[in-house]
């Protein structure tokens, strides 16, 4: 598992280095458990750039469907695969593999802070500027 992170940050890292005109860079990893992570929290109007690998032993293409977007996206063990999405509305959209039952959950959401609060220990974009989970 912490091959797996390393690798999904170094992606994240050096995809955001190579472009800065997306509003957040997003590194998505098909494995043969389901996705990682397979729940994302992004603010409504939110530019998001998908960075999308596959580490699956399969020998099948892994792939990534957002229905909504008609985004769809597909990476062979190893390789990268991009694709973007403006997330214009707040509310839950469910990213998966056609191919299989490996589905993800993308929550859009306003700059309100009592959602922050309500999610302890759930990854959420965070404005370093601001504290939402009223730690000091």
């Amino acid at each position: 598992m912490k091959i797996i992170f390393f690798y999904l940050l170094s992606i994240s890292f050096s995809a955001f280095a190579a472009s800065t005109h997306y509003d957040r860079d997003m590194a998505i990893i098909a494995t043969d458990e389901g996705f990682y992570p397979e729940k994302i929290v992004v603010f409504e109007g939110e530019r998001v750039r998908f960075n999308f690998t596959s580490l699956s032993t399969s020998k099948e293409m892994s792939c990534l469907y957002l229905r909504e977007f008609d985004l769809y996206l597909g990476a062979e063990k190893g390789a990268l695969s991009f694709g973007e999405a403006t997330f214009r509305r707040p509310g839950r959209y469910k990213f998966y593999c056609p191919q299989n039952d490996h589905y993800g959950i993308i929550t859009v959401v306003t700059d309100d802070e009592s959602f922050f609060k309500s999610k302890k220990g759930y990854w959420v974009p965070r404005d370093e500027t601001r504290n939402y989970y009223g730690e000091n």
